[in-house]
């Protein structure tokens, strides 16, 4: 069973557009964390789904992922930045 978020992941076809990377480079990227997570659909046009329900407590606590922490609005902020 996989977790679903309260918060949105962009399938990973927008990731790419976003990166302006080529088709299937997000997906082969993202293959090494599949202890963590698993990328359900077809090629590019797939989402993301997490394994363990804790891994997004542990992206957004500080205390807890030290240098991986995940601030929503700061990350926000910065991908729009780099968009426009």
């Amino acid at each position: 069973m996989f977790l679903r978020l309260t918060t949105w992941i962009p399938p990973v076809v927008a990731i790419e557009s976003v990166l302006s990377s080529e088709g299937g480079d997000v997906r082969i990227y993202l293959s090494t964390l599949s202890s963590l997570l698993e990328l359900q659909g077809e090629d590019h046009y797939c989402n993301i789904a997490f394994h363990h329900s804790s891994f997004m407590d542990f992206l957004h606590t500080q205390e807890w992922s030290k240098g991986y922490y995940v601030d929503d609005r700061t990350g926000h902020t910065l991908v729009t930045q780099w968009v426009l």
